[in-house]
């Protein structure tokens, strides 16, 4: 094991139809599976950090039918997305005992929510999605953090609203 380095693994499946959706009789369990790799490593003032996930919805056309959705407003059978994000703490080198950090950061993320759409429903161009960010993060002390990032929003259609974000964090 390595200080400052993890990396992790999680998986989930069930189902989720709760008895509530029925197609001419016929319940259907609406069995949904997600899993997710993540990693982090943090050495010398240097934050880099990744994770993938995906997600598969068994029954998606039966779920889309009792729902009433058709066309491209379908839920999909997988969905997936990530991001990369890597930081420096300017402040690394200099701040007594490493407390306080300053860490401008870049992250790139893609996300797709109909990334497989089950038969008879088409993908809606708008739910493929790419994130790039720029940011800093302030952390006057270790369990508090104060966020303020730009992201650059763009789908597949090749249109996205870019966003201004201030975050508040507090870890106990």
């Amino acid at each position: 094991m390595t200080p400052g380095v993890f990396v992790g693994a999680s998986f989930y499946s069930g189902g989720a139809g709760h008895g509530e959706v029925a197609l001419d009789g016929t319940t259907f369990d609406v069995g949904t599976t997600v899993v997710d790799l993540h990693g982090q490593a943090q050495a010398r003032g240097v934050d880099l950090r990744g994770l993938y996930a995906r997600a598969t919805i068994d029954d998606a056309s039966e779920l889309n039918q009792v729902l009433g959705l058709d066309g491209t407003d379908g839920v999909a059978e997988a969905m997936h997305g990530g991001y990369l994000q890597v930081g420096y703490n300017v402040l690394s080198q200099v701040s007594a005992a490493g407390r306080v950090a300053l860490t401008p950061f870049f992250r790139y993320e893609y996300v797709d929510t109909q990334a497989t759409m089950p038969e008879g429903f088409a993908r809606s161009e708008a739910t493929s999605n790419t994130f790039t960010t720029l940011g800093v993060e302030v952390k006057p002390i270790p369990s508090v953090v104060v966020k303020v990032d730009y992201g650059w929003v763009r789908n597949d259609d090749q249109v996205g609203v870019n966003q201004f974000n201030v975050g508040l964090g507090y870890a106990f």
